[in-house]
């Protein structure tokens, strides 16, 4: 981790990201480049503990035509 802000108090940041490890209660990310070996550095997360809440999705990808679903596709693979 860098940072850059010398204001910070490195000891109480330490040991607040310790502290998030030592819980585990968060979701792990990893990136598509890795785990899916794509050219795309987005993070997704492999599962997720906790129920996420309803959303509403508009289908965009529908009134694409061939051509641009392709160039969609590309930017994620």
């Amino acid at each position: 981790m860098a940072v850059y802000n010398n204001n910070i108090n490195m000891e109480t940041l330490r040991n607040e990201i310790n502290k998030i490890d030592e819980e585990k209660d968060y979701v792990y990310y990893y990136p598509m480049r890795e785990t899916l070996e794509t050219q795309n550095d987005i993070f997704i997360p492999y599962e997720i503990k906790d129920s996420l809440p309803e959303i509403y999705v508009e289908n965009e990808i529908a009134l694409l035509d061939y051509k641009g679903k392709a160039e969609l596709a590309e930017k994620f693979f």
